[in-house]
């Protein structure tokens, strides 16, 4: 594959993920770029022990960590103010799931320790299957479906503490 392919196909995807875990769009374009960079830098090293979008997903969490690391003010940039109470038994997954797309719902996820962040975000928003996310973290399967049903509570319990709903 290309790099110009490579770009045509993820470039959409790897942005989506830069910027549920940042929530800047201008530095979720940054960090897209630089991550790009670094693939179109290693691309000729690439030996095809993984798939490719396995390969380009770990490069881009790399990245994302390295940005992390360097700037721990990047969570709670949207306002969860405007959202309506739910009560506590009304959460199940499927609405949890529906609410991720809400923008408040993912100021709360980047307030997430990143090891959560970084699951939910590759599950949910990337579409990635367990077995994927553990090729791409380097984690075995329990470890992930551990990280995935933890992240999940924490943005549960997030998410009725601050009255957030998804509708």
């Amino acid at each position: 594959m290309s790099f110009d392919e490579i770009i045509d196909k993820y470039k959409d995807a790897i942005f989506r993920m830069v910027y549920v875990h940042i929530g800047d769009f201008h530095r979720s374009e940054d960090i897209t770029q630089e991550i790009f960079i670094r693939i179109y830098r290693s691309l000729s090293k690439f030996r095809g022990d993984s798939s490719i979008y396995t390969w380009i997903y770990r490069i881009s969490i790399n990245t994302i960590r390295t940005y992390a690391k360097k700037d721990r003010t990047i969570a709670d940039t949207l306002s969860v103010d405007h959202m309506e109470d739910i009560p506590d038994d009304a959460w199940d997954e499927e609405k949890l799931v529906e609410g991720l797309q809400n923008s408040s719902v993912i100021s709360l996820i980047q307030r997430l320790p990143d090891k959560y962040k970084e699951v939910l975000v590759l599950y949910y928003y990337q579409d990635l299957k367990v077995e994927d996310i553990c090729s791409v973290l380097n984690e075995p399967s329990g470890t992930i479906k551990s990280k995935l049903h933890r992240g999940r509570n924490m943005l549960k319990e997030m998410l009725l503490k601050e009255g957030v709903s998804n509708g």
